[in-house]
């Protein structure tokens, strides 16, 4: 106590000097201006907004100086620091997911420690460069702290209030106006385009008050809100030869974990990578235009998107913010029709916030790892042999049952398959040759459930679909998938790589067989097997029954449009021909693409507002 009074008199003593405080502000937002530009250039923006970044950074500044008055050095740095190591998992993040974390997934900590040997992986020594201005300012403090002292001079009255408010300003000036999207973009929702055009400060800014307000306070539908919804829920489903085909029969789901289209048929040194699921393609119904259409939730996107035939949260993860949201999903749909629905995944039920969010999406039983037999772990849980073999035999017998599995062993980053026998070539030790491994492994385990579904006489009367969930290797490292499949490495090729098989097989139905080349997304998964079983998923449902549509387009997250004739890539603001892949005019396609990305306008209309219990939706 003596000696802390005695420092404090010391300190009192240092006289105060206005220029040296004034260079600690200049430094302080020279350093958050610099960390938030060379996030950008990290971050692989070619062009981003200057003036947003240094308002935000005089924001921080102001606020500092507002709420801590004499310890305002101490905040500065404390807020530097912080933002280092938010910008440094931004980067880490979105090099796998290609979004930047956001505040619904900062809340679910729990992940960090699962996805451990994921994020070291992901790290680049450039990052650490982030953390160079906060030395510069850290240093600079400490030199002024022995000659001035660390505290600073008090700030009284008028003074306080009114240099605060007015650096504040700054900060909601730069907020409002330019997190606005420039009216002749075609594409409004781009969390990337947020950062390019608002800096990444505003963007958590903006996303952490989304995830409060959206998560805690669900407003009223408006009057012309309700009218939107009421019009779209207006359509009526199409009827085909497929409609109804397997009704009453068991409905079993496969979510392959990073299983991508492209390795579908693809050889390696004169080996099939998944001859399992090539064989089963020839005797099955196969989308081979179906795009996976997931965003910040990624596994669990998935799930969403099949089960509830809704796009993923604008910002974060819908099984994070929305859990408690009423939702017209598949298992409700096959519940109301007689049918048991289970859920299996061999992880821990809390991962995702899988426990909360299957009792909204209605399923009956989630069979997680406590209630398994972890005899064989591969990668993050249950290999995935051994899920499937006990999930037949909890199946076997409560006929009749809609079964949803989801895979877990072909997990990034594939390290678990580099002793595993099967000859990747020339991608020895690389990521995608790990990949492969892990294709062929996921593979391997969808034959032997296919071989168990046949020995035990359930595959006769079973409907089976299997998709991939979304990419193995991610858009921002496409560049080896098309060095692999021989194509040009361009957008419009590498947005097409971007597909995941869609495969639906019951052996007693012969209609059921042949390629589907409608460009679809996994939004579509739900009617389309909804049509199959004889079920009515309409009109709450806003993907399309695949098989009754003529022509088809897929819808993504960022506002990339992909269509049977053009795609539009949200990111660059550019269309290109799908045939020829030849850049077209953007004007003759702005209504088209305005009309399809309304669905996401409507789409967020249900989740944040909740508006399917507002509506009394069954």
């Amino acid at each position: 106590m003596y000696i802390n009074r005695g420092i404090y008199k010391m300190e009192k003593r240092k006289k105060y000097n206005f220029k040296w405080e004034l260079i600690y502000w200049l430094l302080f937002i020279i350093a958050m201006t610099f960390k938030s530009i060379y996030f950008s250039y990290l971050y692989g923006f070619n062009g981003y907004s200057l003036i947003p970044i240094i308002l935000s950074s005089i924001g921080m500044a102001a606020f500092s100086i507002l709420i801590s008055n004499r310890k305002r050095y101490y905040m500065a740095l404390i807020i530097n620091l912080l933002f280092t190591i938010i910008l440094i998992s931004d980067l880490v993040y979105s090099r796998y997911y290609g979004n930047p974390l956001t505040f619904s997934l900062l809340y679910q900590l729990s992940l960090v420690g699962d996805t451990f040997e994921s994020v070291t992986y992901l790290i680049n020594y450039k990052d650490s460069f982030l953390a160079v201005d906060f030395l510069v300012l850290l240093i600079y403090f400490i030199v002024m702290g022995k000659k001035y002292g660390t505290r600073a001079k008090r700030i009284y009255g008028k003074l306080k209030i009114i240099s605060a408010a007015f650096l504040i300003a700054c900060l909601f000036i730069s907020y409002r106006f330019f997190i606005s999207y420039d009216k002749h973009m075609v594409e409004n929702f781009s969390i990337n385009r947020s950062i390019r055009h608002a800096g990444i400060y505003n963007f958590h800014l903006s996303d952490m008050t989304s995830y409060i307000k959206n998560r805690f306070y669900k407003e009223s539908l408006t009057p012309e809100e309700t009218e939107t919804l009421l019009s779209r829920f207006e359509k009526t489903p199409g009827e085909n030869e497929y409609t109804a085909a397997a009704s009453g029969m068991n409905l079993l789901i496969i979510q392959l974990e990073a299983i991508q289209g492209f390795v579908i048929n693809s050889k390696i040194n004169g080996r099939e990578i998944t001859p399992n699921l090539n064989r089963l393609i020839d005797k099955s119904l196969y989308f081979n235009n179906l795009y996976y259409q997931v965003s910040g939730g990624n596994t669990s996107d998935a799930e969403f998107l099949t089960n509830t035939s809704l796009y993923p949260a604008e910002k974060g993860a819908a099984y994070f913010i929305y859990p408690d949201n009423k939702f017209y999903s598949l298992s409700k749909l096959m519940k109301s029709a007689g049918y048991k629905s289970y859920v299996f995944h061999a992880n821990d039920p809390s991962f995702w916030n899988r426990s909360a969010m299957y009792k909204s999406l209605g399923f009956d039983r989630f069979i997680s790892e406590n209630d398994l037999e972890l005899s064989e772990i591969l990668g993050w849980g249950l290999s995935d042999p051994e899920l499937y073999q006990q999930a037949v035999k909890f199946l076997d017998g409560n006929e009749p049952f809609h079964a949803f599995i989801i895979s877990l062993s072909s997990h990034y980053p594939y390290f678990e398959f580099n002793e595993y026998d099967f000859d990747v070539g020339k991608y020895e030790g690389t990521i995608l040759g790990n990949y492969l491994r892990a294709a062929h492994y996921a593979d391997s385990a969808v034959g032997s459930l296919y071989r168990q579904l046949n020995e035990s006489g359930m595959l006769e009367n079973t409907v089976l679909a299997i998709y991939g969930d979304h990419f193995g290797i991610s858009m921002q490292n496409a560049d080896l998938i098309t060095e692999f499949k021989g194509v040009k490495d361009i957008i419009p090729e590498r947005i097409k790589l971007q597909k995941v098989p869609f495969i639906i097989h019951s052996p007693s139905h012969n209609n059921l067989k042949g390629i589907i080349q409608t460009t679809g997304g996994q939004i579509d998964i739900m009617p389309t097997l909804a049509n199959i079983m004889g079920i009515d998923c309409s009109p709450y449902a806003l993907g399309t029954d695949i098989l009754s549509s003529e022509s088809g387009y897929a819808l993504l997250r960022d506002g990339t449009t992909i269509t049977d004739s053009f795609i539009y890539y949200g990111k660059n603001n550019s269309v290109y021909n799908v045939k020829t892949n030849e850049e077209l005019n953007i004007k003759d396609f702005r209504d088209t693409i305005a009309k399809i990305q309304k669905e996401l306008s409507i789409s967020d209309l249900i989740l944040n507002k909740d508006a399917l219990r507002k509506l009394d939706i069954p």
